[in-house]
């Protein structure tokens, strides 16, 4: 079954991959298939036989990002937004591609010195592709909101709340005891899961290492051993996400 949306550990794996292979690649240009789809022709010089690379990098705001082989057909006409990428990026390297905190947003750096860019993609909700400068204020993006509740808008000469992301936090084997106490008859892939924002499959993998069934129920007092036990898988599984999508460990 394809995938209709990237959760956070598809953002790991995915920053993994494109650290691996378009890290030093310059723009060649940039295109947009539609309002929320855009193509990134990238090119890099002196391969193994001596002849230039080239790759096609797609990013769809709110869903995903890969490279590419397969022709699609451009806009004939580029969208405003299309056009100020362009003047800002094309021609210049990708010089990082890195996962913020936890949470489903991808950060291209491009350029460096005074004409670094940050292109941020933004793979929850109604999504986002937002420019901004080297300081992160935000200089285009697809869709400008604000939330008064948390003070904070993403908007044009705003900067970008770049701190506001979700942090890995070390679980430790208390934290893993209350969580049954709170979760007492549900299963113990749904306890991990609340502990982790990775999904189900996630979720049932860390369960599965530490040797449990990922159906069994969960005790209200989960044995002290087990609980270290878990956590213990927990971190492991964290520490392996957080070196893929480049954020470091918890």
């Amino acid at each position: 079954m394809v995938k209709s949306r990237f959760t956070t550990a598809d953002v790991a794996a995915e920053v993994a991959c494109l650290k691996r292979k378009i890290e030093g690649y310059r723009i060649t240009n940039v295109y947009d298939v539609n309002s929320k789809v855009y193509l990134l022709k990238l090119h890099k010089s002196g391969g193994m036989d001596g002849e230039t690379q080239k790759e096609v990098l797609v990013l769809e705001s709110g869903t995903r990002f890969h490279l590419s082989k397969y022709s699609r057909d451009k806009s004939n006409t580029p969208s405003n937004f299309c056009l100020k990428l362009r003047k800002h990026v094309r021609t210049k390297r990708i010089e990082k591609v890195e996962q913020v905190g936890i949470d489903r947003i991808v950060d291209f750096t491009i350029g460096s010195g005074p004409a670094r860019h940050h292109l941020i993609l933004e793979l929850y909700s109604q999504g986002n592709v937002i420019l901004t400068d080297g300081d992160y204020k935000v200089l285009t993006l697809l869709r400008s909101h604000r939330d008064d509740a948390n003070e904070f808008a993403i908007m044009a000469n705003h900067p970008y709340p770049i701190d506001r992301s979700r942090t890995r936090t070390q679980v430790t084997p208390e934290s893993v005891a209350e969580a049954a106490k709170a979760n007492a008859g549900g299963t113990l892939r749904a306890l991990v899961g609340k502990a982790l924002p990775y999904g189900n499959q996630i979720a049932e993998h860390c369960v599965l290492l530490a040797g449990r069934d990922p159906k069994a129920p969960v005790e209200a007092e989960l044995p002290e051993e087990e609980a270290a036990h878990i956590a213990a898988k927990i971190n492991e599984v964290e520490e392996m996400l957080a070196f893929f999508g480049g954020g470091g460990g918890p």
